[in-house]
């Protein structure tokens, strides 16, 4: 038996209310997948932007930007 076969026999003797709470869940497994989609393409163009020759910065560097208060 398939895993389809299986959630659809599950399905048959559930109430209306359980269903709704299903799909619900099923929605939210979605929207967690697509979330993961967008960060592995936020990681792959970050790498493709960055290589192994960018130099390493500290916070010396960042203070030497920074005005000092007035």
């Amino acid at each position: 038996m398939t895993t389809r076969q299986l959630l659809e026999d599950l399905l048959t003797d559930l109430p209306e209310e359980r269903l709704q709470e299903i799909v619900g869940f099923a929605q939210f497994v979605r929207w967690r997948d697509d979330q993961q989609e967008w960060q592995d393409f936020g990681r792959r163009q970050f790498a493709s932007a960055y290589g192994d020759n960018e130099p390493e910065y500290g916070l010396g560097d960042l203070s030497a930007h920074i005005a000092p208060p007035p």
